[in-house]
């Protein structure tokens, strides 16, 4: 009995090749637009956030203790700069 070695030759690796390729960009382009999809659908809720995890938007609502340095008698200035939309 002869055993036959069968050799792969260079077209078979390089046509898996490609294949392999094609597959890896396939799935990175729907990828790429699935992201760029919920980028779309979310754009409005990505630009503002009214409020942060019920975080409150005044210090003045703020617990004790996290309202004004001077509940620690620490010194500070309070600055306020006007803008031109008010």
């Amino acid at each position: 009995m002869t055993a036959s070695i069968e050799s792969a030759s260079p077209s078979s690796f390089s046509s898996t090749m490609v294949k392999v390729m094609f597959r890896l960009g396939s799935v990175g382009t729907g990828l790429v637009a699935i992201v760029a999809t919920l980028l779309y659908a979310k754009q409005e809720s990505l630009l503002y956030f009214p409020e942060i995890g019920g975080i409150p938007r005044r210090p003045a609502s703020n617990p004790r203790g996290y309202r004004s340095p001077s509940e620690y008698n620490i010194p500070f200035e309070t600055h306020m700069i006007k803008c031109e939309d008010g």
